[in-house]
């Protein structure tokens, strides 16, 4: 994570829109958000900075977003699960 800047990158995604599978290196992009946080609950039921909670992403369960807000359970390499909230993010597939 940089300067409000996510990358997740995969070795393929599922393209809903085309219903199509891209075999082949892509990257989530989420950037310029104007406030992100994560909350593990199994810790704790309130919300921390994304930068004090984040750690790197094993895999992506769920996505859910529109223009005001990314939610996204995630589990990290060291089997956290994690739900993390983004405002007002720019959201793009990379291929």
């Amino acid at each position: 994570m940089d300067n409000k800047r996510l990358e997740i990158h995969f070795t393929g995604c599922w393209e809903v829109a085309n219903e199509h599978y891209h075999d082949g290196p892509c990257c989530l992009l989420i950037h310029q958000w104007s406030a992100a946080y994560c909350q593990e609950e199994v810790i704790s039921s309130r919300f921390v900075r994304l930068e004090e909670g984040l750690g790197i992403v094993r895999l992506v369960l769920t996505l859910t977003w529109s223009s005001e807000q990314l939610e996204m359970w995630v589990i990290t390499i060291d089997n956290r699960c994690l739900l993390l909230r983004v405002a007002n993010p720019s959201v793009e597939v990379v291929r």
